[in-house]
């Protein structure tokens, strides 16, 4: 297979996986085709180095990885400045229930920034990505024990958070 081949391959089966993991950074979408852009970019220069040995799509979360820590050193403020930015209601068929929704977004963001760095990003691989805990394991490079443990207490952490948010 030339590289040409494997590269349209890669976006073919994981541009929506480089999209839903960039979304977890809450920046506006034009921002984040910009970095969904730069991790194909990265991942084209580096092609031709991929050994096969780890899958496919964890090798390519793992440039996303680099691509979404890297901005976060530049922009470490980004999530917080959206939020207050973010309109208290939102319009729709249902106004009530958008408005409740988006406020309980808004919380469960509050809390998840609260998590540790390592925490965030197993909660995001999980349930957002929707790989398993061995997947994640691997994708870190760590067993799945300490994967299982990080997001038990990532779990309990965030019950606790939103617990106490309605209790204000």
């Amino acid at each position: 297979m030339s590289l040409r081949d494997r590269y349209n391959q890669l976006v073919e089966q994981h541009a929506v996986d480089a999209v839903r993991y960039f979304s977890q950074w809450n920046i506006p979408s034009n921002e984040r085709d910009d970095l969904v852009q730069e991790a194909f970019l990265e991942a084209w220069k580096s092609l031709p180095t991929y050994r096969e040995e780890a899958p496919l799509r964890h090798w390519f979360l793992t440039i996303c990885r680099r691509t979404a820590w890297r901005l976060s050193q530049k922009h470490r403020k980004i999530e917080e400045q959206l939020v207050e930015q973010l309109p208290d209601t939102k319009t729709g068929d249902d106004g009530r229930v958008t408005a409740r929704r988006h406020a309980i977004m808004q919380q469960l963001q509050r809390c998840i920034s609260r998590l540790s760095e390592v925490q965030q990003e197993a909660v995001h691989l999980h349930f957002v990505m929707q790989l398993s805990e061995q997947e994640v394991a691997d994708h870190l490079t760590l067993s799945k024990g300490t994967v299982h443990s990080r997001l038990r207490a990532a779990r309990k952490l965030l019950q606790a958070c939103i617990k106490a948010n309605e209790s204000e």
